[in-house]
């Protein structure tokens, strides 16, 4: 028998953000400054998506334009900044006007609750080290008895189970094996536990060429459904072992989105006013 052609994965950002319905769970990859899919982050906020759960990374301003756009209802994070240049400003506003829901977790809570569902169960654990994060956000941990150890007390964290993912990768064939530079953050998790999984990667390859050095390839094609092939695609967040973030962006964004205008006039800008780099 014939062995069947593998399908190309490829799409452009409008066609990948069209897989984020609103209303939907999604997993955003990187971690603050680096590897955030930001061409697939703007295409979702031009399809003009709503209603959004976003469980994020620790993320910087791409979850933060993403609720400065309006389209994010709830987050679950361990953390959103923009570092060096203060508090991520449209994630502030919201919290403070009561806009958007936040489930505060911390990295181990996030870690444990996608591996659950990477491993199709209903909760992850993690030890109770004296954190308290439960008085805050009850929902997510619940105190949960060691059963071959008693009196060791442990944590349950609801599995997060993500309709979507959203990951960066440095480079990529168009059947979803992805490689990375640098470090992973949560991507793994994130690829696995989702039932979708849209990655943007800097470089599209032939696979001949990720087969020379295979140990780059950490999320393999089976996990991937869509890949977006744009230059820089992480821009203005950093690709790590490729380019740097553009810290003069990022300092622009981290001033005009404490106003509700400043925000208006950043979106215009940079998101809707600009045009994606082409699929390569």
């Amino acid at each position: 028998m014939a062995e069947s052609p593998r399908r190309s994965k490829v799409a452009s950002p409008e066609q990948a953000a069209a897989l984020v319905k609103s209303g939907s769970v999604v997993a955003l990859g990187g971690w603050t400054f680096y590897n955030t899919p930001m061409a697939v982050l703007r295409a979702v906020i031009r399809g003009g998506t709503r209603g959004l759960h976003l469980v994020s990374s620790p993320g910087a301003i791409g979850p933060d334009v993403l609720i400065a756009a309006g389209c994010v209802d709830r987050i679950a994070t361990p953390f959103i900044t923009m570092e060096q240049f203060g508090f991520a400003p449209a994630f502030r506003a919201a919290v403070q006007d009561g806009t958007l829901h936040v489930s505060e977790i911390d990295g181990p809570g996030l870690a444990a609750s996608l591996r659950a569902a990477a491993d199709d169960l209903p909760f992850g654990l993690i030890h109770d080290l004296g954190t308290d994060l439960p008085s805050v956000n009850p929902e997510w941990y619940r105190p949960f008895d060691h059963p071959f150890n008693e009196g060791q007390r442990l944590f349950a964290v609801p599995a997060a189970t993500p309709d979507v993912a959203l990951v960066h990768a440095q480079r990529g064939d168009e059947y979803g094996n992805l490689q990375f530079l640098g470090a992973t953050f949560f991507d793994q998790l994130i690829a696995r536990a989702a039932r979708t999984v849209i990655a943007t990667v800097d470089d599209l390859v032939g696979d001949e060429e990720l087969r020379r050095n295979p140990k780059l390839t950490k999320i393999p094609g089976f996990m991937v459904d869509v890949v977006v092939p744009v230059a820089r695609a992480a821009h203005p967040c950093g690709s790590q072992g490729l380019y740097g973030p553009d810290l003069a962006h990022l300092a622009e964004y981290a001033r005009l989105a404490t106003t509700e205008r400043g925000r208006a006039e950043y979106l215009d800008r940079h998101v809707h006013g600009r045009v994606e780099a082409e699929v390569r």
